[in-house]
C-alpha cells in the first residue's frame, strides 16, 4: 500500500493504482484514458516517459481542482 499522490491526502491505496479512488475520479476522463493507455503500453515494454507525463498531468489536474475548491 502507498499514500495518495495528492497533497495533504493520507489515504492509502494499492501499489498498482496512481491515487486514491476519490481523487482518481476527479481526474478528467480524457486524462484518465491517457494514463490507462500509457500504463498498458509501458507494461508491454513501451515508453515510460509517456506514462510519467500522463500521471503528472493527472496529479496536476486534481491539484488544480482542489485549489479551486479552496478558493471559493
Amino acid at each position: 500500500m502507498k499514500t495518495c499522490r495528492i497533497s495533504k491526502c493520507k489515504t492509502k491505496h494499492p501499489d498498482n493504482v496512481l491515487m486514491c479512488r476519490p481523487h482518481w475520479y476527479k481526474v478528467p476522463v480524457a486524462i484518465r484514458r491517457r494514463v490507462r493507455d500509457a500504463c498498458k503500453k509501458m507494461n508491454r515494454g513501451g515508453d515510460r516517459a509517456a506514462y510519467y507525463q500522463a500521471a503528472a498531468d493527472a496529479v496536476q489536474a486534481v491539484e488544480e481542482k482542489e485549489l479551486q475548491l479552496l478558493a471559493r
